[in-house]
């Protein structure tokens, strides 16, 4: 994947999920918010995880759709692939699974840590003593 980066991965997959919902025949903008930011959380969360390493930005989107509102997931899967549906949502619930027991809220102190040595590889020239 050339030109792949995490924020690229993280973009496809919110847009994954609006164009999800968007797709729904009763696609209601006021209730679509709601379950929007759900599935927002959801996808954040699936960043904790190594699911981006395993499925695509839309598995990944269906999968915290049906998180976030049952109801609409299967409504999507059905309308999609009527005859694939229940191996859409068993998947679905899957990927779930895994963004609620692999995807903990981080430690700051280590989010800081992560977040000072990405800082120095972005641009080592700004960091003192560095001969880049």
């Amino acid at each position: 994947m050339v030109g792949c980066t995490s924020k690229g991965v993280k973009a496809r997959t919110s847009s994954s999920v609006l164009i999800v919902l968007q797709g729904l025949e009763e696609f209601d903008s006021s209730t679509a918010d709601g379950v929007y930011e759900a599935a927002q959380a959801l996808v954040r969360a699936s960043r904790l995880t190594d699911l981006e390493l395993i499925y695509t930005p839309s598995q990944i989107a269906l999968a915290c759709l049906y998180g976030a509102s049952e109801p609409l997931g299967e409504k999507w899967a059905r309308m999609k692939s009527p005859n694939g549906a229940d191996e859409i949502l068993a998947l679905s619930r899957h990927i779930q699974a895994v963004i609620d027991q692999d995807s903990p809220p981080p430690d700051l102190e280590v989010v800081r840590g992560i977040d000072k040595r990405l800082k120095i590889c972005t641009n080592p020239e700004k960091v003192a003593g560095s001969k880049a």
